[in-house]
């Protein structure tokens, strides 16, 4: 390795163990704006900074090479992502679960640095909060790139037992599937960077618990019925009947 090489390779480990050596200072702010949720006055400042902390954290985990981060950020943000910044959502057991995915940050960030951290036990932590934060939700992945056919397909989604996560990008959807469970996978066919049939394809292969959970490919081409050799439950064409059609599949195959 030349010098330069190696200095950019000791200049990366300084980032990365800044990164999770601010971690727990970081927690200290989320923790407050968590409980300040419940100040009426203060709601919007800290609900605001709050969703802004995690999103911050979700993608220096993905640049600084720590998927966990990312994940337990993908999933807390989820979470604020249902309150949709409404303080009559805010009650008592979210703010434990928040809580607990702060601990969770926290937690994480301090075994990473020592190099040392059970990631089966994370998992099964983030499957635990999940649940408590959706109890009665079946949870669908919803890879689509369209940002307004999304909030079609949300909106039609809305008043079912459904909790929908929304994902624009392939490889995003993927690094998800591998770490979090999930009931149900649709996916457009058309995705940046990781295509839905290749996503399937990924998934399918792994030895995840999301490997065999049923998967629907929806497209904007003609010639649909070309996918049907996939292992994939249903093809469903973008047109105006989507959302309804979509919703009508997953609620009826709960």
């Amino acid at each position: 390795m030349s010098q330069n090489e190696n200095n950019v390779e000791l200049l990366l480990t300084d980032l990365k163990d800044n990164f999770l050596a601010e971690i727990p200072e970081r927690c200290e702010g989320i923790e407050e704006n968590i409980l300040a949720l419940e100040d009426q006055a203060a709601f919007v400042t800290s609900f605001n900074e709050l969703f802004r902390s995690i999103h911050s954290l979700k993608g220096s985990g993905g640049t600084m090479g720590f998927p966990i981060i990312t994940s337990i950020s993908h999933q807390f943000e989820d979470l604020l992502s249902q309150i949709d910044g409404k303080m009559d959502r805010i009650t008592s057991p979210i703010v434990d679960i928040m809580l607990k995915y702060n601990d969770l940050l926290r937690s994480v960030s301090v075994s990473l640095a020592s190099k040392n951290y059970d990631l089966e036990y994370v998992q099964t932590e983030l499957e635990t909060l999940k649940f408590k934060g959706n109890p009665s939700k079946t949870i669908c992945l919803f890879v689509e790139q369209s940002k307004m056919l999304s909030r079609v397909v949300a909106k039609e989604f809305k008043n079912t037992s459904v909790n929908l996560v929304i994902i624009e990008n392939g490889l995003v959807a993927l690094e998800r599937l591998l770490h979090e469970k999930f009931d149900f996978l649709i996916t457009s066919k058309e995705l940046p960077d990781l295509n839905g049939i290749a996503l399937i394809s990924a998934l399918r292969a792994s030895e995840t618990k999301n490997a065999k959970i049923p998967c629907i490919v929806t497209t904007s081409k003609d010639n649909a019925s070309s996918l049907a050799h996939l292992n994939i439950s249903n093809i469903i064409k973008k047109d105006k009947m989507l959302a309804k059609n979509l919703t009508e599949f997953v609620v009826g195959h709960q």
